[in-house]
């Protein structure tokens, strides 16, 4: 008992110190190495899940839909022209990878883990919407995102659909930003590596933790 008492008090003094605003989980149960973030009440705690990001994989299955249609709004999973024609499946692979790797750069501490993503839409913007569309336009992606176990391969918690869009530059705006180098392809990284760090530092219940804390009073 000295030893949990030990270990106790110090989460005890970071949560009654703490004033962050909670948020349900959504991402299943996890084994994460945890950062006290808060408490919502006597059973729950939020923490922040940490990290140490050893190996990303991204995967595009080819059973999702291309679509080249100029259209404003195609009609399809994969809408990409951000790079010439050619194997968009690629294309998307290697955007999704390299925002996964940006994404994780300085997640290094905490659960060695490897992180695998399956793209399951990717939806920038047609030429139409990019340099025609008055109002702006929308980047919407959707991916199942899989933390293992670095060592073992056992599966962290389960599998989770992330899905999410982001504003884009369209008409004058895309142009200008295009004259200064920042093109559609560098937007679209961003934001997809936005989506997949956001989904990894989301704080999460550990409802087991928040109950072995000893009552208010008795600190």
């Amino acid at each position: 008992m000295p030893i949990l008492k030990a270990m106790i008090l110090p989460l005890a003094a970071l949560v009654l110190g703490a004033c962050v605003a909670t948020e349900p989980a959504s991402r299943g149960e996890m084994a994460p190495t945890p950062r006290v973030t808060g408490q919502s009440s006597k059973a729950t705690m939020q923490v922040v899940p940490l990290w140490s990001v050893k190996e990303v994989s991204v995967s595009v299955p080819q059973t999702l839909k291309v679509s080249e249609a100029n259209l404003f709004k195609p009609m399809a999973d994969i809408v990409w022209r951000g790079d010439p024609r050619g194997d968009r499946y690629a294309q998307v692979r290697a955007i999704s990878e390299a925002a996964a790797q940006v994404a994780t750069a300085s997640m290094r501490d905490g659960q060695p883990v490897r992180l695998e993503i399956e793209v399951n839409r990717f939806h920038a913007l047609s030429e139409k919407a990019r340099y025609s569309a008055p109002f702006g336009g929308r980047f919407e992606f959707e991916a199942i995102v899989t933390l293992r176990d670095a060592a073992t391969g056992q599966v962290i918690g389960a599998p989770r659909m992330v899905a999410r869009d982001f504003p884009a530059a369209t008409g004058a705006k895309a142009i200008e930003e295009e004259a200064v180098g920042f093109t559609q392809k560098q937007a679209v990284t961003e934001a997809f590596a936005q989506m997949i760090r956001d989904e990894l530092t989301r704080p999460v219940a550990l409802p087991a933790l928040a109950e072995a804390l000893p009552p208010v009073g008795a600190l």
